[in-house]
Order: structure tokens, then sequence, then C-alpha cells
């Protein structure tokens, strides 16, 4: 217990250094959350993750809460990995389970940013735990909860539905018969299927024209590119030592007739999420995240390879005399095996996290929102031609879209067709922020503005730095004619 409370410390420790010494979010998908925190429904993203950072925005605006807040469910994660690979194998092999996931390059990563990822493997770690054989067996009611929750964080969840009943049910049929059992299954399946029916009534995108994007996602792509991918992508996750262990873990669950349901079913798991990934391609074949469901769900396995692993190496020092026999050498070797791992993987996941977050498109637009946080305003015109830039200004500022405005094209919903001062003042635009240089700004002017202080605009440098400059708006000097 003392090991695993400090693991689940460490976890947080760490979470928390990483947000103050890289307070710059990092990765696409992270900034639209972060912008549209006030919103619950945002796309097709399932809710779950959204309503954490609505209640903790409500709470605080700080993006650094939002971000420790979302580092418990790291911590839950290396908590129930713990309970799944004790229950699976057995309490050592838990811990050192735990300790691999925790110093893991992409849960450490990820532990910091709004994806769905560590919330959804802590939810289904717990929902496929192995009952405690020490308490009376009753329905698992409490394992349908995870699982629930599981089906509005991520879609893949769904499909685990029916491999979640057959994980539970055929052992609770034994003790109290085929008619409560029946009975149970059908409740649980009831109680699931609300969660996918309620996303599809209320979800905020329109079900027909997703069946058709749906049909073209399965038609396009070769899926033995896919597969060469992600096998890249796990090669560099896993690691080849990763594979090695987890391959000695897998066959010693499949061979012990104790433990031989569970692995099947947790490779049922790996196939089906391989295959959903594989078939709607929601993600481009380069994202790191396309492995990480695979890799973790392995870490027992590895782990039970180290285990294994460390008796082999305690059985050669003892027959070479070298040390005596017993627990304690393997426990000792193991230890020092599981130490080297977690160490260098712990430190391999800073350097890829500090390489994240330094990249350059993510710190100038939240510089610019950090400077511009607190500033009285109406409209406010960003000069970036970068789909993103707006979301993360947006995120950092803690400013609403609806004021927001680009130009022509844009992704905003708020759009001006040219700089000109009728355009600006009917707008209602107060300020206007670039950042990186304004070459050829003239080109976005009107013709006969091309010469005057800003498109014809008078303009105030309220502030500027070497990449942002923030101008607030003057009373226009000329109007549309």
């Amino acid at each position: 217990m003392a090991i695993l409370s400090g693991l689940l410390v460490f976890t947080l420790a760490l979470d928390y250094w990483i947000i103050q010494q890289f307070p710059v979010v990092y990765w696409n998908d992270a900034f639209i959350r972060l912008a549209m925190r006030d919103e619950l429904l945002v796309g097709r993203w399932l809710p779950l993750l959204q309503l954490a950072i609505l209640v903790t925005s409500i709470a605080s605006r700080s993006l650094a809460i939002v971000r420790i807040a979302l580092s418990l469910f790291a911590v839950m994660a290396v908590w129930a990995m713990q309970r799944f690979a004790g229950r699976l194998f057995d309490p050592v092999t838990g811990l050192v389970a735990a300790s691999l996931l925790a110093s893991q390059t992409m849960f450490i990563a990820l532990s910091t940013v709004p994806y769905q990822e560590v919330l959804f493997i802590a939810l289904i770690l717990l929902a496929f735990s192995k009952p405690d054989d020490r308490q009376p067996q009753k329905p698992p009611w409490q394992a349908v909860i995870p699982i629930g929750l599981a089906c509005v964080t991520r879609y893949e969840a769904w499909l685990f539905v029916p491999v979640f009943l057959m994980r539970f049910f055929p052992r609770h049929r034994r003790q109290q018969g085929s008619r409560v059992q029946a009975m149970d299954a059908g409740a649980a399946a009831i109680v699931l299927a609300i969660f996918p029916l309620l996303w599809i009534m209320i979800g905020p995108f329109d079900v027909g024209e997703t069946e058709l994007e749906v049909v073209a996602r399965i038609l396009d792509g070769d899926k033995g590119v896919f597969f060469r991918e992600f096998l890249k992508l796990a090669e560099w996750q896993i690691r080849p030592e990763g594979w090695i262990l987890a391959g000695l873990g897998l066959v010693s669950g499949l061979r012990l007739t104790r433990t031989r349901r569970a692995t099947l079913q947790t490779l049922t798991l790996i196939a089906l999420q391989l295959s959903f990934i594989a078939l709607f391609n929601p993600f481009s074949r380069e994202n790191l995240r396309v492995p990480f469901f695979t890799s973790v769900m392995l870490l027992p396995f590895a782990a039970k390879g180290y285990c294994l692993l460390a008796g082999a190496i305690a059985s050669l020092l003892h027959r070479l005399r070298l040390a005596g026999p017993g627990k304690r050498t393997r426990l000792a070797v193991l230890f020092l095996l599981v130490l080297a791992a977690f160490v260098t993987g712990t430190l391999r996941g800073i350097r890829f996290v500090r390489g994240a977050a330094l990249t350059a498109d993510y710190q100038s637009p939240a510089a610019a929102g950090v400077q511009f946080g607190g500033t009285p305003h109406g409209g406010v015109l960003l000069l970036k031609d970068d789909p993103l830039a707006p979301f993360i200004f947006a995120a950092y500022a803690d400013l609403s879209l609806d004021l927001l405005y680009s130009l022509e094209p844009a992704p905003l919903e708020n759009r001006i067709s040219g700089l000109s001062p009728g355009r600006v003042r009917e707008a209602g635009i107060t300020h206007i922020i670039s950042w990186d240089a304004l070459e050829g700004l003239g080109l976005l002017c009107e013709p006969g503005f091309e010469n005057l202080p800003f498109c014809g605009i008078e303009v105030t440098v309220r502030t500027r730095t070497e990449e942002i400059t923030i101008w607030e708006v003057d009373a226009p000097t000329r109007s549309d004619e």
C-alpha cells in the first residue's frame, strides 16, 4: 500500500511540475476544448471530459487549475492499473504495472492536457478488473458505472459493452442460476444502451451526414498502410523490450487457467479498438494517440514479464552462488529492473513533453492571449493565417469565441471580408491583434486605403513585443462608400 501511495503522489507531483514548467498547453484539439470550456457539447466529442472541464472552469478560470484537475484522472488511472493487474495476476505484478504506467511516455504527455485517453483507460481498467474472490459475488453494478461512463468518453466503449457483459455475468450465473443471470445481464444492457442512445438524440451533429462520412472514411485509405504506421508508432511507445516482456506475460496469462479468460478478453478489447480506428479513421495515421490504448492494455503483461525475468535472474544468481535462494532475492532483482525502467521512462516522458510544449506555433498566440487577458474590449480581430490560432488565443485570454473576428476565409463564424474602417466599426471591433511580421498587410486592405495608417483605420499601439502587436482601434477616419 505504501508503494502504491508513493506512485500516486509521484504522478500528481510530476504533473504539477510539468504544468508549472510548461504553462503552454500542447496539441491542437486541447485548445479547442479549453477555448470552449464554458460549453458541454463540443463537436462529436463525447461529453464526460468536457463536463469535467466545465465544472472546473466554474470554480476557477485558470488553465493551470483545469490541468491540475485533469491530472487527477492520471492518478485514478495508475490506481486502476494496480487494481486491474493485481487481480489479473498478483499484487506485486499490479504494483509493477502501475509503475510502468506512471512512467509511460504518452501517459505523462496526456496527463495534463484535455484528451479523453487517460480518463478512458482509467474507466476501462476499473470496469474490467476481476471481482475480488474474497468478497461474496453480487451483480457487478459497481463495474457497470465505469463502463457506462466510458460510453460517454470514447466511442470504442460502445463496442466493449458485449465483452463486458460476457466478462461478468457468466460468473454470476453459476452461483444464482441462469434466470437471475439473464435478468441481470438484460438490465445491465438496457442501462448501458441509454448512453449511446442519448448521445445520438442530443449530440450536436447531424446523424445522417455523419453516417455518410463514416462510409466515406471506411472506403478511404489503405488499411495495410494504417497498420504499418501503427506498428511504427507502437514500437516507439512500447519499445522493443516492452514487446518481449509483454509477450512473456501473455504466454503466462494464456497458460494459466485462472488468468486465461481475462487475458483473452483483454486481447479482444485491443482488437476491437484497433478495428474501430482502422475502419473509421478518427485519427491521422501519424497521430501518436493511435497505439496508446494498446500500449496501456499490454502493461499488465509486460509487468508479468518483468516478474518472470526477475525470477530467472534470481535463479541464475543462485546457481552462480552470487545470491541466496528465496523470495527476497527475486524481489530485489525485480525492484532494480523496474526502478531502471521507471527512471528512464520518466525522463523520456519529460523530454517529450518539453519538445511538445515548446512548439513555436503554440507559444505566440498563447503569449498574446496572456497579454490581452483582462483588457476591456469589444470585438477582437485576429490577423493570423492559422486555423488553430484563434482557439489558442481565446483559451489563454479567457475570451469568448463569439467576440473573435478573422478575415475571410477563416475558421471562425465571425468573419469580415476585408480591412476597412466601416467594416471594423460595423463589427464593433475594439482591438486588432497580430503575431509574426505584417509583411504584405496592404494586400489585405481595400483599394484606396493602402497608404493610410492601417488601411485607413486609426489605431494606437497598446502592446508590442518581438512577435506580438496589439492595436487599440480609435474612431475610424473614413467609412465605406
